[in-house]
């Protein structure tokens, strides 16, 4: 993992230069940024999904994912595929629009996989989202959470437009870590959250992180939720947002990790 980290720093080092010295092409350059935050997502440990809102199936339409379980989500409403320079999205309109993808065992992370060192189990997950309107309730984000006593694990927005994490251990109760960012409408945001059983609950927004470090579970409820982005089941409200870059890691990822994900990814959105 070391030498993944290493790889990648050097190859934002080298683009970096190459930018400064405005050597290459913009299109290029934006091929370039978008390939690489594509792969920096497929290179995450424990990776069991990337959504990367790039790639469609035909009839019907699917927001295809391109880890090896094939977890392929199903449109609802009227979600619509976009490309901003050299960001690829989703548009998702509030109304009805969002993704799913039913129940399946590779949704079903715990954090107590003993195939996972100790050290590395957990739960990590997150997306990079542009918010097209306020909002005055709670909305979904990435959600395996259906609010009928089957709840597992969400990142939800909240009235004050913060990220909140969600867990829950039983499918009842539930515990949550609030973002200190309050997101602007019309402007790209890394998203993510991850959980270290017994330990710790995080939620990223960019490089700013909050942390809940009292009282959280040791796992996590095998719910037979579906996984959404854009709504959770049990609420007819759908968040109005562009969504991109969904993805979901069966590993508690290192600090180390995170950020190079973000650095990997951040060129695309503008965000420096």
């Amino acid at each position: 993992m070391d030498g993944q980290i290493a790889t990648l720093t050097r190859q934002v080092n080298q683009l970096k230069t190459q930018m400064a010295a405005r050597t290459i092409s913009r299109p290029r350059i934006e091929a370039q940024h978008w390939s690489q935050a594509v792969s920096a997502t497929l290179a995450l440990s424990g990776l069991r999904g990337c959504w990367p809102t790039s790639i469609q199936g035909g009839s019907p339409i699917t927001l295809r994912d391109i880890s090896t379980n094939a977890m392929h989500m199903t449109r609802a409403g009227n979600p619509v595929f976009h490309r901003d320079g050299q960001i690829f999205y989703v548009y998702f309109d509030g109304t009805s629009d969002h993704y799913y993808v039913a129940d399946q065992a590779d949704l079903d992370i715990l954090g107590t996989e003993s195939y996972n060192a100790t050290s590395a189990r957990g739960l990590s997950f997150g997306c990079w989202c542009n918010l097209n309107a306020g909002v005055d309730n709670i909305y979904g984000l990435m959600a395996k959470w259906d609010t009928t006593n089957n709840r597992s694990y969400a990142i939800l927005i909240n009235a004050d437009e913060k990220p909140v994490f969600y867990l829950s251990m039983n499918g009842v109760a539930f515990l949550t870590v609030t973002s200190s960012v309050a997101l602007e409408v019309n402007k790209w945001y890394w998203v993510a959250a991850r959980y270290d059983p017994s330990n710790t609950m995080d939620i990223f927004v960019n490089t700013t992180k909050t942390t809940l470090d009292a009282g959280v579970y040791a796992s996590v409820f095998n719910s037979t939720a579906r996984l959404e982005f854009g709504h959770y089941t049990g609420v007819d409200r759908y968040l109005n947002f562009d969504g991109s870059l969904f993805w979901l890691s069966s590993h508690y990822l290192t600090n180390a990790q995170m950020t190079m994900h973000f650095e990997m990814t951040r060129a695309c959105y503008e965000v420096y």
